[in-house]
């Protein structure tokens, strides 16, 4: 196996882990009444509701990355769609941290993966 994919492999076992062991903190740290309410509120979920809503929410940010990519054409990058539908989800999770800190995660990750350099990216982004 390529040390790059064992250093892959190694960062997702890490963070699995690390969110696992924070769930399981904060479950432990719960009483015996708000155990009893959660299980409740998970039983009572409206599965059909939130499937349909979670679809429509992913295809949103699907046709933003395809818009993306029509505009990343423009200055002779030419991504896969994959690439830069993570680049999108990437940018918004960024942006939760720092407001528009997502655009240049965003440029950044598209040009580690494209090889290519992130300023081109950045310029569709600046209006």
């Amino acid at each position: 196996m390529k040390k790059k994919h064992i250093y892959t492999l190694l960062q997702i076992i890490i963070f699995m882990g690390l969110g696992i062991a924070l769930i399981y903190w904060r479950y432990k740290e719960m009483s015996p009444e708000n155990k009893l309410a959660m299980t409740a509120s998970l039983a009572n979920i409206k599965w059909w509701v939130i499937a349909p809503i979670t679809v429509v929410g992913f295809l949103s940010h699907y046709f933003r990355a395809l818009r993306w990519k029509i505009l990343l054409k423009t200055v002779d990058i030419n991504p896969s769609t994959a690439n830069t539908t993570f680049a999108v989800l990437i940018g918004y999770m960024a942006n939760t941290v720092v407001p528009r800190l997502g655009e240049v995660a965003k440029c950044t990750i598209l040009a580690k993966y494209e090889k290519t350099a992130p300023e081109k990216a950045i310029g569709t982004i600046i209006r």
